[in-house]
């Protein structure tokens, strides 16, 4: 029964119009004024204490870097070297002993230390000896395993997304989730901590590229079932985060 919920409000939450009830005009001057503006809160009951200017290199020379969003899409040229170092660090092995029993721990923390999330390339253009297709992530022997061979016209990619600055794309990422492996754990619970999972590697993959030169773009606006299609996923393993590069 927890799975069905599960996948209840997974397919629920994937309607982006909330059922008809929402629209996002695609012109951005037809937004509303309160989606432009950024809040933020205030509390000044008693005086505020100002921090010292930080000094480090992650916040100087990746978090200040990174770009996300719309207009920052470079060339990326992506080599086979830096997608093994994007994807080892998302959600690879951290290369811990047996005898600290880290041996299975990861660049990410993980509910339960139950791991639900699995890793898909999909690849629109070569990259070195990678052949454009479908690959997944091997975590254990760090390795791209190919599912399937094809050459990605631009109407395919289309059907991933509908952003069209997304559809020259060397490729994308997509980290989907085996629910049963923390729902039978931590039950409902379990949605939540996918989620914050997913963020997580989300957030390594794209300082990763960011060190690399690469801006990796995490994009919600995507037809996850199109995606699932592709690689024959059922109700086991949904698509939960997808990032393009």
């Amino acid at each position: 029964m927890t799975a069905f919920l599960y996948n209840f409000f997974h397919n629920e939450t994937n309607d982006r119009t909330e059922k008809g009830l929402i629209s996002i005009p695609e012109d951005k001057n037809d937004w509303p004024d309160s989606w432009k503006k950024i809040e933020y809160k205030h509390y000044s009951t008693f005086k505020s204490i100002v921090l010292p200017k930080s000094n480090g290199a992650l916040f100087k020379e990746l978090l200040v870097k990174r770009r996300s969003s719309e207009g920052y899409m470079l060339d990326n040229n992506i080599t086979l070297s830096a997608l093994s170092y994007i994807l080892q660090c998302g959600y690879g092995l951290q290369g811990g002993t047996k005898e600290e029993g880290r041996e299975e721990s990861r660049t990410v923390p993980s509910g339960g230390k139950r791991y639900p999330l699995e890793v898909y390339v999909y690849l629109f253009k070569r990259v070195n000896e990678c052949k454009p297709g479908v690959y997944h992530y091997g975590v254990k022997s760090h390795t791209l395993e190919p599912i399937f061979f094809k050459d990605f016209s631009y109407e395919d990619i289309s059907l991933f997304t509908p952003q069209k600055w997304l559809h020259d794309s060397v490729g994308m990422i997509s980290v989907t989730s085996v629910f049963s492996r923390t729902i039978e754990k931590y039950g409902s619970m379990g949605y939540r901590l996918i989620l914050l999972e997913a963020g997580h590697v989300a957030q390594n993959m794209i300082l990763a590229g960011t060190e690399k030169g690469i801006n990796i773009i995490p994009i919600a606006g995507i037809n996850s079932e199109e995606i699932e299609k592709v690689i024959g996923l059922g109700s086991r393993e949904r698509v939960v985060y997808t990032l393009f590069l």
